[in-house]
């Protein structure tokens, strides 16, 4: 089971709708074989302004974010992003798996987990979580801040 502190990122997808929000994961020992380990979302802003765009991290606060989490002995694993579901979309399942662009993006930054959070705008209707190949993996997480 993964505890996650979420630093905000649930309310943050749901603000920003229906443009994506994106965050970077931490973990502060990803390898451990503590089977109870925690996860740190650092939310970025997202210099994409459509939804049809996708999401691309801002260079300046990935940086900042970098610097910080070396400061607290964390070690990047990750990022987590949010998908819109509009009014012509019907399938939750379907809006939780990565696009092409998304399998690109995870490969070139060679990614071990990733997430997708399914927003209506109103609340985070699901989270799905796969790896740089698009290969789902089920986490149980606790909602942590």
């Amino acid at each position: 089971m993964i505890r996650i502190n979420w630093n905000g990122f649930l309310e943050i997808c749901c603000k920003q709708y229906p443009k994506e929000a994106c965050a970077m994961l931490y973990a502060k020992r990803p390898f451990s074989s503590n089977p109870a380990q925690e996860w740190f979302v650092f939310p970025i802003k997202n210099v994409h302004n459509s939804p049809k765009d996708g999401w691309m991290p801002d260079n300046k606060e990935l940086a900042r974010t970098k610097k910080i989490a070396d400061e607290q002995g964390m070690v990047k694993i990750g990022n987590i992003h949010s998908h819109p579901m509009m009014q012509q979309d019907d399938d939750i399942d379907d809006l939780g798996k990565p696009s092409d662009t998304d399998l690109q993006f995870a490969r070139k930054f060679n990614d071990i987990i990733r997430g997708i959070l399914v927003t209506d705008g109103g609340e985070v209707l699901a989270i799905s979580w796969h790896d740089k190949f698009g290969n789902n993996y089920n986490i149980e997480v606790i909602k942590n801040g």
